[in-house]
């Protein structure tokens, strides 16, 4: 491991003796004023490429490459191993614009104009005294607040995915925002990133989504305004998923209710009333006496809520429960959990019940909201292509099209009668981020009737799925050599035979060969093969 102590003696002091200025810059000073450990250290020098030919003896073979753009790479002497250190020399911007004309021939300020953030523009010599040459830098990390060098149009300009790097900073270390939706919007509105390839894209993205504060309004506004939610696809679902009402019953966020008093109605929002819930059931019913429910709430006010819950659940006292790569993938999995219920071609069904029902203020409630039963399945190739658009693995691709199909299941499992369903389930290796976004997903459906029940703490402590979760699958009795054995020739009704045959066995506890074979020799396929 190279320290700092290491490339003080091996890199900057050659270069200072050499009388020429040399510092460590960027993140590495910036978290080392935080109180947090530097992942790796960024070294800068008035030094050009051709001076610091002058300085070291050896070079790595992507110097002649990158010495055109002011970065040198000598191969030092660390520990008796030679390592190849990257040397950026000062640059500024003769020229405006995408691509900007770079000089070498620039003073440290000039170096800072270039930087991102201020918090980014510090300077640290090999004495350790801190150089601020944006006069701001220092003060804005004691405010724990994240400004752009100069002007932030400008900055954007120069490379338009520092708007996902601002949200990045934001959401992964806390950053406050100085700047207004407004603000925000203005800096980033002409912006293009036609040039921005996918890969640097979604590396930023997953950044974002795994950050500890993304729940946060502050970062959530900052998504969308600094357009990272329209890059990578989100805004898009937004406008999708908006269209698409939730019935009041399972979903009362997001609704607007009304109540005449003295000729005059009164429109409140629903979260306004603070319902409280204890186990997934109100407890303080007694706030909404009074008032009618007039507006559902839409799929984007549901998956709004989802995607804080599983957010806020990847981190439990500011420790994260999974890697970066895994809360990445759960936080997508909540936005795009629903993205089926635009899809859905079932139409529209009409129904009511009663709120209050037997007392004074009984309510009935009418709707008419779009049939979407399913909308897990419907959903699996429109969350697949998004993922495509995205150039992501085939991996992560998998892991979300998995919580799209599966997420309603977890929460019918008290529902199922087939313990090979469940137990095939409980040990999914991704059960646990599956849980997440199913938990979310009644987080997001807090349920304003007193007798309805259903949230995941309930399930998961039923003891016969926890000891479903304890047991371990077992074997299918029945296998394909023992059907070849009773005469059946191998084609598309094996499989559909095994299948049932399993469920007996499992389901049913039917253990004898013969016994499960009689019980599926007269199975057949449906119409579509299945």
């Amino acid at each position: 491991m190279i320290t700092k102590e290491d490339l003080i003696e091996k890199v900057l002091s050659p270069i200072y003796k050499a009388d020429y200025q040399v510092y460590f810059v960027g993140g590495c000073v910036r978290d080392e004023l935080m109180g947090k450990e530097p992942h790796d250290y960024d070294i800068t020098t008035e030094a050009t490429p051709k001076d610091l030919h002058k300085v070291f003896d050896k070079f790595s073979n992507v110097s002649k490459n990158s010495e055109q753009f002011g970065v040198t790479m000598p191969l030092v002497d660390i520990n008796g191993e030679l390592v190849e250190i990257e040397i950026a020399t000062f640059r500024k911007d003769e020229t405006k614009g995408r691509h900007p004309k770079v000089s070498l021939d620039a003073s440290i300020e000039e170096d800072a104009m270039r930087r991102d953030f201020t918090i980014n523009a510090l300077y640290e010599n090999m004495e350790g005294a801190i150089i601020d040459p944006t006069g701001r830098g220092l003060q804005d990390i004691r405010d724990n607040k994240l400004y752009f060098v100069g002007n932030p149009h400008d900055r954007l300009l120069e490379d338009p995915l520092r708007a996902f790097r601002f949200v990045r900073f934001l959401s992964q270390k806390g950053f406050e925002c100085p700047y207004t939706v407004e603000e925000m919007q203005d800096m980033t509105g002409d912006l293009t990133f036609t040039d921005v390839s996918k890969e640097r894209v979604l590396k930023e993205f997953k950044q974002i989504l795994a950050g500890k504060w993304f729940s946060t309004k502050t970062v959530q506004d900052a998504f969308f305004a600094m357009r990272v939610a329209d890059v990578s696809g989100i805004t898009d679902l937004k406008n999708q998923i908006e269209k698409v009402s939730q019935a009041i019953r399972w979903h009362s966020e997001g609704s607007v209710w009304s109540k005449q008093q003295d000729g005059v109605t009164e429109l409140r929002a629903f979260e306004s009333f603070g319902l409280e819930h204890k186990n997934g059931i109100p407890t303080n019913l007694d706030v909404l006496r009074g008032w009618t429910p007039v507006v559902n709430g839409t799929v984007w006010d549901h998956t709004k809520l989802v995607v804080q819950f599983a957010s806020e659940e990847c981190w439990v006292f500011g420790d994260p429960q999974f890697n970066e790569e895994d809360r990445f993938l759960i936080v997508l999995g909540a936005f795009l959990h629903d993205i089926g219920k635009v899809h859905s071609k079932l139409g529209i069904k009409h129904h009511s019940f009663k709120l209050f029902e037997g007392t004074e203020d009984e309510i009935l409630i009418e709707e008419s909201i779009p049939k979407v039963v399913d909308h897990p399945i419907v959903g699996i190739e429109p969350a697949r292509q998004f993922c495509k658009a995205l150039k992501m693995s085939n991996e992560e691709i998998d892991f979300i099209t998995y919580v799209v199909e599966k997420h309603m299941d977890v929460h019918t499992m008290l529902e199922h009668h087939s313990d090979l369903d469940n137990m095939r389930m409980l040990h999914h290796p991704d059960f646990d981020k599956l849980v997440i976004v199913a938990s979310g997903d009644d987080f997001g459906s807090k349920n304003i009737m007193p007798n309805d029940r259903g949230m995941m703490n309930v399930i998961l402590a039923d003891e016969h799925i926890r000891q479903l979760r304890k047991t371990a699958i077992p074997e299918p009795i029945l296998k394909g050599t023992d059907l070849i054995s009773f005469g059946r020739k191998p084609g598309p009704l094996f499989k559909k035979m095994l299948e049932v045959a399993y469920h007996f066995q499992v389901d049913q506890g039917k253990t004898d060969k013969q016994e499960l074979y009689r019980l599926v020799k007269n199975v057949e396929l449906n119409k579509d093969g299945k």
